[in-house]
């Protein structure tokens, strides 16, 4: 997973739990929004690209 927030590249840290994945980004204090980009793939070479632009609002 990427994310893209304001100008600066925001700290993203990745866990697995099981079957579930969890993702916390640190943004930027600037930052107004967040976009999300996503790649996926399976063994037998299927595969899936998802961006999100202005996912959610940063406070």
């Amino acid at each position: 997973m990427d994310v893209k927030a304001g100008q600066g590249r925001p700290h993203i840290g990745i866990t697995r739990d099981g079957t579930q994945w969890k993702a916390i980004a640190f943004h930027p204090a600037d930052a107004k929004f967040a976009s999300l980009r996503t790649n996926i793939a399976d063994p037998e070479d299927d595969s899936q690209r998802q961006t999100i632009i202005r996912a959610y609002a940063l406070r």
